[in-house]
Order: C-alpha cells, then sequence, then structure tokens
C-alpha cells in the first residue's frame, strides 16, 4: 500500500512538474518540405510562457541557425537550415528548461510532389472564372454549421448560404464545358469573424481551409481534380491585413507586428498617392499604414518575421495545393518594397507561375506603376506580371451607353488602349466586365442585351487576360439594390430545391439561354485561336458608333466590330493594311460569313461582329 501511494506521488508531481512548463500550441507553417531551393525556414512557434524555455535540434542535415524572441513570450521564432541533400523525416525540436528536458515536438519535412500538371501559371492564353464559394453551390450540408462559428443563413443577404470546395468539384465539368481554363476562388481560408464571414476578406488563420467550406485536404482533392480536366486554379491571398480573430492578433508577438494596432485608424484608401509625385508624407503613411475595416487588422510588412510568415505562407499553399496562379487583394496597400521582394521569392521557387495583384485604380499611369517593365520615375522597379485593369474596366460601361463621340462612347476604350505604351506588358492585364465588388455588368448597361453581347465580345477578344464572375454567362444582374449581397447571389441550380439550374439549363429564360451559348461558343474558340491569345492587337479610331480592332499572329487575323448604332454598310477600304491578304471572315458566334469582295459588309444595330479572317 506504501509502494503505491509513493508511486502515485511521484506520477502526480511528474503531471504538475510537466504541466509547468509551455507547451505548444501551434508552429506555423505546420510541415515543410526537402529539395526547396530556398533551404531557410523560419519557424512560429506558439505556447503560453514559450519563450521561458530553450530550443534544440538535433538532425542531420538540419540546424537551428537562430533563436528569436519577441515581447510577448508566448512566442518563439526559430531559423532552421535545411542542407540541399536533406531527406524526407520527421525531426525533433527539444524545449529545455534550466538544462532539462521539458517536452518534444516533432515536425514534419515532407517530399515535394512535382506535378507536371501543378504551377502551370495563367496567361493570355487563358479566361479566369471568378467565384464566390459561399454562393456556388453547397455540395455538403452537413458541413453548413459548425459550433462556434457565424452559422447559415441563406436567407440573409450577408450571411453565410452553405456553398462550399464540394460544390465546386460537383462543376468541374460544367467550367470545362463553359469554356473558362481557370477558377479563381475568394478565399477560401478560415475567415472566423462573427458577421460577414462570407466573403472570406477577413482571414482568421492562414493555412487552414474554412471548416465550413471543407477541408485542407478537400480544396487539394479539388485542385487535383481541375488539373486532370486541364483546368487551373487561382488562390485569392491577402497580405494587407488578417480578421482581428487571428491567433497572432489577438495574442500580439509585438506592437509592431500591426500597423496602428491601439487606434486602428482607417485607409483613406487612395491608392494612387504609392505613385503620386506630389503625395504627401501623411496621405502615403495613411494609405499604406490605415485598416481596411475595423475587422481587419492591417499587418505591417515591415516586420521581417511578419514578411517571412507572409512569404512562407503563400510558398506552402502553391506546394501543398500544386497552385498555379495567386490573386493578391488590395496589391498597393501593404509595404511596396516588401511585395516587390516577395514576388522573386516565389518565382525562384516555381518559374512558371502567375501572380495578379488587384490595383483598385482609376487612372493607367497609377496602375501601370504597379506591373513589371514601367518605368517609374521614383525609380521603384516592380516584379509583378500581371494587374487588374481598372482603367478599361471603367470605361466599359459608358463605351456602350454613350452616342460615340470625340472622347464618349466607343472612344473612351480606344483612348484607354492607346495609353498602352505606359504597361510593361499590357497582354498581362487581367480584363474584366464585373467582378464581386462592382454593378453587375447587365444592370450597369440597363439590361440592355445586345449591349451586354458587345461588352462580351470586347472583353474576350481585346488584349490581356479575361476574367468573368459567376453569374457574368447567365445575365445575372443586381437590379434589386447595390449592396454587396446583390453583386453576390446564389448560383441557380447550386442548392437542391432550386427551381433553376444553370448547369442543366433547367429554367432558364430564352435569353439567359443565349446569353449563354453566346459566350460559351466565344470562350470555347477562344482557347483554339491563337491570334486572340497570342496575336497584336491594331485598333482603328472610331468612326460614327463603329469601332473596329484587329487581332494579328503568324499570318492569321480576327477582325472584330462593335456597331454601337444603327445597322449601316462598314466600308472596307480603311483596313487595307490587313484585310489585303484575305477574302472573307467567319462570324465566330453564328458561324455566318462575310465576304470581303464588294468592299463592304453589312452591320446589324447594337451588334458585335468577331470575324476569323480567311
Amino acid at each position: 500500500m506504501r509502494h503505491l501511494k509513493i508511486s502515485f506521488l511521484a506520477a502526480l508531481l511528474l503531471l504538475l512538474f510537466s504541466g509547468a512548463y509551455a507547451q505548444v500550441e501551434r508552429i506555423d507553417p505546420p510541415y515543410w518540405w526537402v529539395g526547396m531551393k530556398n533551404g531557410n525556414l523560419q519557424l512560429l512557434v506558439k505556447g503560453k510562457g514559450i519563450a521561458s524555455l530553450e530550443p534544440r535540434i538535433v538532425q542531420a542535415g538540419i540546424t537551428l541557425e537562430k533563436v528569436s524572441r519577441f515581447e510577448n513570450a508566448n512566442y518563439l521564432a526559430l531559423d532552421v537550415a535545411i542542407e540541399p541533400e536533406m531527406k524526407a523525416t520527421t525531426f525533433n525540436i527539444e524545449f529545455f528548461k534550466n538544462g532539462k528536458k521539458a517536452f518534444v515536438k516533432p515536425y514534419a519535412l515532407k517530399e515535394r510532389v512535382n506535378d507536371p500538371k501543378a504551377h502551370q501559371g495563367f496567361s493570355s492564353k487563358d479566361v479566369v472564372y471568378l467565384v464566390m464559394p459561399d454562393r456556388f453551390s453547397n455540395g455538403d450540408p452537413t458541413n453548413d454549421n459548425i459550433k462556434g462559428m457565424e452559422q447559415m443563413d441563406r436567407k440573409a443577404l450577408f450571411g453565410r448560404h452553405g456553398g462550399d470546395i464540394q460544390g465546386l468539384i460537383n462543376h468541374i465539368d460544367y467550367f470545362k464545358n463553359l469554356g473558362i481554363t481557370s477558377v479563381w476562388l475568394n478565399p477560401v481560408q478560415e475567415n472566423d469573424q462573427p458577421v460577414q464571414s462570407y466573403h472570406g476578406y477577413a482571414i482568421t488563420d492562414l493555412y487552414r481551409i474554412d471548416r465550413r467550406f471543407g477541408s485542407n485536404e478537400l480544396y487539394f482533392d479539388f485542385v487535383r481534380k481541375m488539373h486532370d480536366k486541364g483546368l487551373k486554379v487561382i488562390m485569392d491571398m491577402v497580405f494587407n491585413h488578417v480578421g482581428t480573430n487571428t491567433y497572432f492578433v489577438k495574442d500580439l508577438p509585438s506592437k509592431d507586428w500591426l500597423n496602428y494596432p491601439d487606434t486602428k485608424e482607417r485607409s483613406n484608401f487612395r491608392g494612387e498617392v504609392i505613385s503620386d509625385p506630389n503625395a504627401s508624407k501623411a496621405d502615403r503613411e495613411k494609405m499604406s499604414n490605415g485598416w481596411f475595416d475595423s475587422s481587419m487588422a492591417d499587418l505591417n510588412q515591415n516586420n521581417p518575421f511578419v514578411y517571412r510568415y507572409l512569404v512562407q505562407n503563400s510558398i506552402w499553399w502553391i506546394e501543398a495545393a500544386g497552385l498555379d496562379g495567386i490573386r493578391m487583394d488590395t496589391y498597393p496597400y501593404p509595404d511596396k518594397n516588401a511585395m516587390a521582394s516577395w514576388i522573386p521569392e516565389v518565382m525562384n521557387e516555381y518559374p512558371n507561375f502567375n501572380i495578379v495583384g488587384e490595383c483598385w485604380l482609376q487612372t493607367v499611369p497609377a496602375t501601370a506603376y504597379w506591373q513589371k517593365g514601367g518605368f517609374n520615375r521614383d525609380g521603384y522597379q516592380s516584379p509583378l506580371r500581371s494587374i487588374t485593369d481598372f482603367p478599361l474596366f471603367n470605361a466599359l460601361v459608358p463605351a456602350f451607353k454613350e452616342k460615340t463621340g470625340w472622347s464618349e462612347g466607343l472612344s473612351r476604350l480606344y483612348y484607354v488602349l492607346t495609353q498602352d505604351n505606359m504597361y510593361g506588358s499590357p497582354n498581362e492585364l487581367l480584363v474584366f466586365p464585373e467582378n464581386h465588388d462592382v454593378t453587375r455588368l447587365y444592370t450597369a448597361l440597363g439590361n440592355n442585351f445586345e449591349s451586354w453581347k458587345q461588352a462580351i465580345a470586347f472583353i474576350l477578344t481585346t488584349r490581356g487576360i479575361p476574367q468573368i464572375y459567376y453569374g457574368t454567362e447567365y445575365l445575372d444582374h443586381n437590379n434589386e439594390g447595390g449592396e454587396h449581397g446583390y453583386l453576390r447571389k446564389d448560383f441557380p441550380g447550386g442548392w437542391a430545391g432550386d427551381t433553376v439550374n444553370v448547369a442543366t439549363g433547367k429554367g432558364l429564360s430564352d435569353k439567359q439561354t443565349e446569353a449563354f451559348r453566346y459566350i460559351s461558343t466565344i470562350l470555347n474558340w477562344r482557347k483554339t485561336s491563337e491570334v486572340v491569345t497570342k496575336g497584336k492587337l491594331t485598333q482603328f479610331i472610331p468612326e460614327g458608333d463603329t469601332y473596329t480592332y484587329f487581332k494579328t499572329y503568324n499570318g492569321k487575323a480576327v477582325m472584330v466590330v462593335l456597331n454601337n448604332g444603327e445597322g449601316r454598310k462598314l466600308e472596307l477600304t480603311r483596313f487595307n493594311e490587313i484585310l489585303k491578304d484575305f477574302k472573307k471572315g467567319r462570324d465566330v458566334a453564328t458561324g455566318d460569313t462575310y465576304s470581303f469582295e464588294n468592299g463592304f459588309i453589312d452591320l446589324k444595330s447594337r451588334n458585335a461582329l468577331i470575324l476569323d479572317l480567311e
């Protein structure tokens, strides 16, 4: 009996003794790989009082080079060097207190997959399809509600509606048949904010898929299945901010982890001040360091630990999921020098990769500042290949609503394109008629179907990388109002019991069916046309209400005529520099043939003509 008491007391003392030591709550990144070109890895270790312990690594091929501590004793940063010849393994990080081992934390280094279908990048050969996952399809109702997280309410305009990754997997054939080549999802990483978590832009765990969408493994499976169908996946990332419920915001490693951690001062949202030679320091400071929203804590990329955390997070997702591209949210908002350092780190590991930065700016010079190859008087050199073309977007709707004049109507498109000399690579701009933040195209055009067709024809044939938004193909609208919820309505047929199903065509109106056929026909033709995807753009000054441009490549040509007025004859003489080598053209949308023998072609009123020349 006495022996049992002693044993029990010893066990109790051991339990109390071990409990007195800090324990690791999480390590980011959660695992890594051998064979990376950059063999350096920084681990952020979180645990109550963890800084009081001394970490050690005893493993051949791995060296613990530096241990960093913060103002907050709940964090450590471990700089680890991995030798190039290192094989996949799980090694131990040992934590000591006063020379005695307190506990051990295993850490995995995996083999790289090296899938030839992965990391393909995207270019003008692609068409990007933007999807808000919560509003697309509910493929797994069992994950609709997760305890402790915002609950599903499909009737709530700004609530979660239950769309998920399984719903996306169920529609891969739909994506393929539609004719797009790449899917960009609004953020699928965990957003555990109490309200409006559906849109995803206040991420609260950068290493975890939101459980209401599925799991990391299911997301990886989605990417693999997309690749099996010859489709690509672009992940939405945010370096500017995270949700205020993120673990390292609720328990800051150091105060300089964030900008304005106490006052939470808002940004002025004027991205132009970064490139403005006349801008005040105060305006630039507020633009870059101000919070995007009270629920979105602004990250300080000038803190080297924050910077390294973000860089590694992006590489982790690319490697783990096999991503083909990244869409970086609010690109001009983070520190521009940090962003310029990040991109080469990604491209060093994945040379074929591509990143598009959201640059919601009003002018061509301010936009061009952020693209690789541009000339900036302040000497800033951006390594970013692709940026969003908001100046062209801003011209699109007025182009088809106004009567064409010297600077009105179709002339707006012409004048934006005359400024392409400002860009390092105009053909790598992301061009779009709508997205999740702006009025739906059909509504913006006054529900005018002919104008919609012209806008679609233009976006899919001008220079750049076209991006459409789910709903574009079936004339989705926001006639009910301008609130974001109306711009992000549920995809019909994505939920059991829906009376309309876009994927099968059930319940679509005649006009919606015609719209779907129109855009799908052009999309599928575009995939086969090197002239459109690689060709040189040549535009002619708009005359009357007609704007004509060509794409030429390797002796082939495509002619596009946008007629925003009444039906008329279009004289062809002024286009002889290109048309002299061709006798006719086939209308891509209808299959009709237009002969050039008479020196003119007949134009229908308010019509777009895409002619594959022969």
